[in-house]
């Protein structure tokens, strides 16, 4: 009986497809010059664009936007990125259309 299992484990490991998606978190921090509204949302595309920028860089394939925050001097951007195909009903790729509610 054990000998049947093992077999039946080996198959199954031996014919199981690998799945070797990668999945990062990114943060990207960008300067603010003052605390007005444009300094700030010119800090926060610049974020949004060094964050987008190294997922294209480790070939990552979709985004999703996490969060962002005032701290300090600087605006800091979070994601996650990931090589997996999300194309699930409610999930959409990042694109230049993509909208952005405005949390700070």
């Amino acid at each position: 009986m054990l000998r049947s299992f093992l077999a039946v484990t080996l198959l199954l490991l031996v014919t199981a497809p690998p799945s070797f998606a990668v999945t990062v978190k990114i943060e990207a921090a960008a300067p603010i010059e003052d605390r007005s509204e444009a300094s700030i949302a010119q800090a926060l595309k610049g974020a949004l664009e060094a964050a987008i920028r190294r997922a294209v860089e480790m070939g990552m394939e979709w985004v999703q936007f996490q969060g962002a925050k005032l701290a300090g001097d600087e605006v800091i951007v979070s994601m996650i990125a990931t090589d997996d195909d999300m194309e699930e009903a409610d999930t959409v790729p990042a694109s230049a259309e993509t909208w952005v509610p405005r949390t700070l």
